[in-house]
């Protein structure tokens, strides 16, 4: 299945992100790559495991990531970005835009 989504949510001490699909939210690793907040990833997600993906907000670069989690909802996003983080840096998922 391809999708994009946006950044909303940011772990910066372990590298995980909450992306927002049509979906819900997906929570994913980010191996290899640059992403930021508010950062739209496309690619194929067919399920947990290893994707490359293209970061359409940094020129098409490519980002590695280990999926976790597809379609989630909030609280189930947010407490896998290990909330050992600042609250306001998830708050953005529930508000549609990205923070960090």
């Amino acid at each position: 299945m391809s999708s994009q989504g946006s950044v909303c949510g940011m772990n910066p001490n372990t590298g995980r992100v909450v992306v927002r699909t049509e979906g819900g939210y997906t929570v994913m690793d980010v191996e290899r790559g640059i992403v930021g907040p508010r950062d739209v990833l496309a690619g194929r997600i067919s399920g947990p495991g290893r994707a490359i993906l293209l970061n359409t907000s940094r020129d098409s670069s490519e980002v590695t990531v280990r999926v976790e989690v597809i379609d989630a909802a909030l609280d189930v996003a947010r407490a896998l970005l290990h909330e050992d983080i600042e609250p306001d840096l998830a708050r953005g998922c529930a508000e549609g835009v990205g923070t960090a």
